[in-house]
């Protein structure tokens, strides 16, 4: 069956050849495409007649030649990616040459951009296009207020999501592009760079440091791009097949442009200040109150007298509330900086082109082993071999050393040891007379929980990544006739990983681990290839019908090979494995996924004002189940209609170009690599022991799934695009909704059986649905004074629709810890008993949970003769709300002072999400209570109540709303005029001060909403002992020769 869908291609091809050979009577158009600015020839032009559709392709001189031209005057319009569409008129007579020379500006109006298919590698305007695709150009940016990818995705373009993974120099981010798609699989975006799929791993150390992992997604050098153009959702990524369901981050690095050599230099340095405040009597205080307790015989102040004990009568009066700071008393923290420095040169002539970059960073974190050097390089070149073969060959080298502190979930963390220390400042000078420090448990460390080992006896350890990135791929472009063109492209991603850590041995004195020492190593080598090719034919088939047809093939081979060792008890002065005496481990791990595909579009254009696409990719992969072993078709319909552009439509005097779009596409997710394998796990034998006749058996293994197949997401969207006001204000809306289908969800296998608790099925279904819109207005442009601002909003809402039946019974809801998975509600949403009411019955000033009655099973203290219960729970379990912001909305401003001063603002509102405050909780419950919520009487009631709630079973008084407007990017450049250049012997010379992170507005009583403890979760929004994002500060200064 498949083998026909190939052959009805080949048919259409053919058919396309004569359709295109009876056209060649009558007279020519014929001219030269240029850059406007410089005059320099721009090869690979579009030129068409319009209403005719006749046209092709410009040459390495940018010259074309439209052939089959009847007599008359015709309009020709030009237009290429990265600048605007311009149009000449000519005129045939006598079946002869008539000439129509153009030049082409920079693009500013949103129909004339070009937009670049990483699937197929072709282009098309954005008219043509009926799926909503959002682009982030380099002039749309400051590249002084970003350091990362991830920073240049924030808040620019609706529809992005990008949650931060703390303030932690090099750590992830979670990015989502219209929310979530799976349950279980990965809902990060497919990331294609120059048309290669290239990794995109968001959980990439094997050290674990309390929570934080690494990206391979920031490795990118915001220097080196020139476009990002962002396709959200199946309708527009189907092409991309399975694992385009997330959507896809699609990268065009800079190019070489013909002309004499530019040169770029620039240089700039930094600083990061911690936005933890080290004296907030909520977020960075720990109390302890003191009070005579209930003990015969007891005497004086003698123990911890906390709310709840005081109305058990266990401590029978207060005496001194101890307030203390470790922070304020002995910080962790210091100034960060940074230093970067970077080259470039772009130019050619017109056979050869090039750009060629390279850049050094440093920074230095907050806290001592914080840090990273990179080194990144560039070259891009590309050559007109022949008048119909072009070759581009890109190559980018990355050198990375990241070292990270412990933090999060860790022991060992700054902001563990502070948070979860204690009340009291115990150094000989300022000790108290209590208990705890006459004891003599803190001398040292200034009331940080490890005691007498200062927080700063942990920066002696470390943890380290070093990174060796290589992408490199070659595009050849093949044009034999006007209406033909092949592209064949080729390249490969690799990343070759070295993670370790090193505990030397007598230097860190909290443990018996930590004196002896360890070290781990861990080594992996991911390699990427990808191998495209495809065909388009172009044919008119009548004087307002055009066609294309397109037909191709894709090949990625992801691997990842994987090594670890570890071991314990180091010799004195030795930091190698080889030092090591004790509790050795070794571990191995290779995987390999290959898929191929089939490529097959079909595009009809009438009079260059609507357009109808009907595409599918067919999909094989050796992940799929060995039983479902088989082609996955991915097919999409799209269409684009210009109504501005007909006669009959009324403008008002307003709407310079209206158009209506709309699409419906699917895309997968595919399975891991070896979940649908059945195999066992090894366990090793000592020959020595008395067992020693058993074989190196296998327990517990995965149960695999022949069944299993990818996640498929299909997705429906409709829109309009329009342009008002002579170009002053422009924007885009679009509504979507997302429907995913086989979702993957564990099946509870029997403990009989004696393999893996779980086996992967595709059963369960989820829907998003959402809309977003985008506002650009130019408020005022004047030689002495322009002011434009940019608006974007998202709205989404996500649902599970269905987790599915197993032998006839509902799945139950699965649950991860206060978040859960249930029909009917969001993924991931919170769930927990509520607080409906609580009052102070008996004026205490004190909410307890004393004399309530058991909620889910839990019992509370009961006082005969105490007061009534005053706090009120929720029967069973209530969804709190959702884990990701269904509300977004950014403001971006472009002020510019005459030709010399330039200001960029962006602030950044989200909403409609929660997050979990596990540091307020922890701190105010448990062993580790130190929180005034737990102690103080003087804390206000609807603090007390959720202290003593979570004592009754529930965290809902610490599901925070997580809304925030934040001032994410405020920036001011000044170029210094050519007169004063000059006498640096530059051709421009411009500074640039920066600022990011400097405004936050929120009710959440945490450091930052925005924080996650473990970005690598697909759902998990958990605020615990995490570093904020800093507050940084950069000076740039840019030459141009």
């Amino acid at each position: 069956m498949r083998f026909g869908r190939y052959a009805l291609v080949a048919a259409m091809l053919a058919l396309g050849v004569p359709l295109a050979a009876q056209q060649t009577a009558g007279g020519a158009i014929v001219g030269r495409v240029t850059d406007r600015v410089n005059g320099q020839p721009i090869t690979d032009v579009r030129v068409q007649i319009v209403g005719t559709q006749r046209g092709g392709l410009t040459r390495t001189n940018g010259t074309y030649r439209i052939v089959g031209v009847p007599n008359g005057t015709y309009t020709v319009r030009a237009s290429r990616i990265g600048f605007a569409a311009a149009t000449a008129t000519a005129t045939v007579s006598n079946n002869g040459e008539a000439t129509a020379n153009l030049a082409l500006g920079v693009a500013e109006n949103v129909l004339d951009k070009v937009t670049v298919s990483g699937a197929t590698g072709g282009t098309a305007r954005a008219r043509e296009v009926g799926a909503s695709v959002s682009r982030i150009d380099s002039t749309s940016f400051n590249v002084a207020a970003v350091t990362n990818l991830s920073q240049v995705l924030s808040a620019r373009t609706p529809g992005v999501t990008v949650q931060a993974g703390g303030g932690t120099i090099g750590v992830s981010n979670r990015i989502r592009l219209r929310g979530p798609t799976s349950i279980n699989l990965s809902n990060d975006p497919l990331l294609v760079i120059d048309g290669l799929v290239s990794n995109n791993n968001t959980s990439n150390f094997a050290v674990g440091v309390g929570g934080a992992t690494t990206s391979r997604l920031d490795d990118i050098n915001p220097q080196d791009i020139e476009d990002i153009q962002v396709l959200k959702g199946a309708a527009a990524t189907a092409l991309y097949g399975t694992g385009a369901a997330n959507g896809v981050i699609q990268i065009t690095t800079k190019r070489g442009k013909a002309g004499k050599a530019r040169w770029g230099i620039y240089t700039e340095a930094g600083s990061d200040r911690t936005l933890v405040p080290l004296n907030d009597p909520l977020m960075s205080t720990n109390y302890r109150q003191i009070g005579r307790l209930a003990t015969p015989g007891a005497r004086g102040i003698n123990g911890p007298c906390s709310l709840e004990a005081q109305v058990l009568r266990t401590c029978v009066s207060r005496d001194t509330l101890y307030t203390n700071s470790p922070f304020a008393n002995l910080s962790p923290f210091r100034v960060g900086s940074s230093t970067r420095m970077g080259v470039n040169v772009n130019g050619g002539s017109e056979q050869v082109q090039y750009y060629l970059g390279g850049e050094l960073s440093r920074q230095n974190g907050i806290v001592g082993p914080s840090g990273a050097r990179r080194t990144n390089l560039r070259a891009n070149i590309g050559a007109n071999l022949t008048s119909k073969i072009r070759a581009d060959v890109t190559m980018s080298y990355l050198k990375s050393v990241l070292n990270l502190p412990i933090n999060d979930n860790a022991f060992a963390g700054v902001l563990s040891a502070g948070l979860l220390g204690g009340a009291f400042d115990c150094t000989p000078q300022s000790r108290p007379r209590i208990f705890e420090c006459n004891a003599g448990a803190d001398t040292a460390s200034r009331g940080y929980v490890t005691a007498n080992v200062p927080v700063t006896q942990y920066f002696a350890q470390s943890q380290q990544q070093d990174v060796d990135r290589l992408q490199t791929g070659v595009t050849f472009n093949y044009t034999p006739l006007s209406w033909l063109q092949s592209t064949l492209r080729a390249g490969g991603d690799f990343v070759y990983q070295y993670d370790q850590q090193l505990i030397p041995p007598n230097k860190i004195f909290l443990s018996a681990a930590n004196i002896e020492g360890s070290r781990f190593q861990a080594r992996a080598y991911r390699p990427t290839y990808t191998v495209t090719a495809n065909t388009k034919a172009s044919y008119d088939l009548t004087s307002s019908i055009r066609l294309s047809t397109l037909v191709g093939s894709q090949y990625t081979n992801e691997a990842n090979r994987f090594t670890s060792a570890f071991g314990a008890v180091l010799l004195p002065g030795t930091s190698s494995l080889s030092g090591a005496n004790a509790r050795f481990a070794v571990n191995e791990a290779n995987s390999q996924i290959v898929t191929i595909a089939g490529v097959l579009e079909q595009t009809a254009s009438f009079n260059d004002r609507l357009f109808v696409t009907a595409a599918a990719r067919m999909d094989n992969s050796s992940v799929f189940g060995a039983a479902s072993r088989q082609f996955v078709f991915y097919p999409s319909v799209s269409t684009s209609y210009v109504i501005s552009e007909e006669k009959w439509f009324p403008k008002f005097g307003v709407i310079d170009q209206l158009r209506l779009r709309g699409s419906i596409g699917e895309a997968g997710n595919r399975p891991t690599f070896r979940q649908s394998e059945t195999f066992f796990n090894s366990v090793s034998v000592n020959a020595a022991s008395p067992d020693a006749s058993l074989p190196a058996v296998t327990i517990g293994g995965p149960v695999g799934n022949a069944l299993l197949k990818p996640e498929i997401t299909r997705e429906t969207e409709g829109g309009f695009d329009f342009n008002l006001k002579g170009g002053r204000i422009d924007g885009e809306f679009t509504v979507f909704r997302k429907d995913t289908r086989d979702l993957l969800v564990g099946r509870v296998l029997a403990p009989s059986l004696g393999v893996a608790a779980t086996q992967n099925v595709n059963l369960s279904r989820m829907t998003t649905k959402g809309l977003e819109g985008t506002v650009n207005v130019k408020v005022i442009d004047n030689k002495r004074f322009s002011y434009a601002q940019r608006f974007t909003v998202t709205t989404f809402a996500n649902e599970i629709a269905a987790l599915g039946r197993i032998d006839g019974q509902p799945i139950a809801p699965i649950i991860q810890g206060t978040q859960q998975f249930r029909a009917g509600y969001p993924a991931g949403g919170y769930f927990q008993r509520k607080i409906l009411s609580y009052t102070d019955r008996n004026a205490d000033g004190i909410i307890s949970r004393v004399n309530c009655p058991a909620y889910g099973g839990q019992a509370n203290p009961i006082l005969v003769g105490g007061g009534a219960c005053e706090i009120m729970l929720s029967d069973s379990l209530e969804y709190l709300g959702s884990p990701l912001p269904t509300r977004q909305v950014s403001f971006q401003s472009d002020i510019r002072v005459a030709k010399n001063l330039q200001f960029n603002v962006l602030v950044d509102y989200r909403g409609g999400s929660k997050l979990y405050n596990n540091t307020r909780e922890f701190r105010n419950n448990g062993g580790f209570a130190d929180g005034p919520d737990f102690w103080d009487i003087k804390a206000p009631l609807s603090d007390q109540v959720k202290s003593a709630a979570r004592a009754m079973g529930t965290s809902d008084g610490y599901i925070e709303d997580a809304s925030f407007v934040r001032l994410s990017e405020l920036s001011m450049t000044w170029v210094v005029p050519a007169a004063a250049a000059k006498i640096f012997k530059t051709g421009g010379l411009s500074l640039t001060l920066a600022g990011r992170n400097l405004g936050l507005w929120s009710n959440y009583t945490g450091f930052d909403p925005e924080v996650l403890s473990n970005p690598g979760n697909n759902f998990g929004t958990v605020d615990f002992l995490t570093n904020p994002p800093s507050r940084s500060y950069t000076l740039r200064v840019n030459f141009n020769f």
